[in-house]
């Protein structure tokens, strides 16, 4: 399925009165990837997890999942497991005896113990779920989603709660699904987790679409962070100066400034201006600090 689409949009929009909480959303999620679906609260998100899981229905536009119709969405449903927002668990039940009940009600018992080894829970299992952590009922209800084999697994925050560890088991739950060529559709705000496990991202702010496509090419959007300090630190407001001069935000760092922008200019206007440089480095922005640029503006 890797190349082909399991998600298309075309001009999806949810409005509740007044407000509109998705503004023509036109997205393609690649099949057999890990998809980041962010923004800040309140973007769009959840009610567009929502619509694809036919839990509310848009206010116009359409949507297919693996080319089925969301308006026919009982075609596709089978193949899609998801967690939203907190799981509905019972806690007097253990952990697999939830998992019998979700079964019994889907018709699919038969990877009880299959999906609890997954998320790391084979040794809770026969444990009453009033006695799991949070993030442990983050395990048990991605265990949930995965019960059907899905196609694709669409999570809403799924290490909500989570201690660095049970993090580190989601991200390679995530790339053990791609692995497998099952989609994984992820909404999240641990943005350097979305970094670290997801192929492609999907930004939204408003409800409007900011960006999609992978993150290599959205890292190549944007300048590198440049750090430059003159040899002499008398010339520190001057460098600072000349960077201003071109457009970039400058911020200063003791003796050094931080700064946007292409490190090759501002080497040259410093030697035009007779500044030594005594150290010039650059690393790539992160996805978080892309993240606040895009959703603080307009756009890329």
């Amino acid at each position: 399925m890797t190349g082909t689409a399991a998600i298309v949009t075309d001009g999806l929009t949810k409005r509740y009165g007044g407000r509109i909480a998705v503004d023509r959303l036109s997205m393609a999620v690649p099949a057999g990837q890990v998809t980041g679906f962010v923004g800040p609260n309140g973007a769009g998100k959840s009610t567009t997890i929502r619509m694809l899981l036919s839990l509310i229905r848009p206010t116009a536009g359409s949507a297919t999942v693996f080319g089925r119709s969301l308006a026919d969405a009982a075609t596709y449903l089978t193949w899609v497991g998801a967690l939203v927002e907190s799981p509905a668990l019972y806690p007097r039940l253990s952990g697999r005896d939830n998992l019998g009940v979700l079964g019994r009600l889907a018709g699919n018992t038969s990877r009880i113990d299959q999906v609890l080894e997954t998320v790391g829970l084979t040794d809770r299992a026969g444990d009453a779920v009033g006695t799991y952590s949070l993030g442990m009922r983050q395990r048990l209800a991605i265990a949930a989603a995965l019960l059907p084999d899905p196609r694709l697994v669409i999570l809403d925050e799924p290490a909500n709660g989570m201690d660095p560890e049970g993090i580190r088991d989601i991200r390679r739950l995530l790339r053990g699904l791609a692995e497998r060529g099952v989609t994984a559709f992820v909404s999240s705000h641990q943005l350097s987790e979305v970094e670290q496990v997801c192929d492609h991202i999907v930004l939204l702010r408003t409800g409007r679409l900011l960006y999609q496509g992978s993150l290599t090419e959205l890292t190549s959007l944007h300048q590198p962070q440049m750090t430059a300090r003159p040899d002499d630190p008398a010339q520190l407001d001057a460098l600072a100066h000349l960077a201003r001069a071109q457009g970039w935000t400058v911020g200063v760092d003791r003796d050094a400034i931080v700064v946007n922008g292409p490190p090759a200019t501002l080497n040259r206007l410093a030697h035009q201006h007779d500044i030594t440089l005594a150290h010039l480095s650059t690393r790539p922005l992160t996805l978080e600090e892309i993240f606040f640029r895009l959703t603080q503006k307009d756009g890329i």
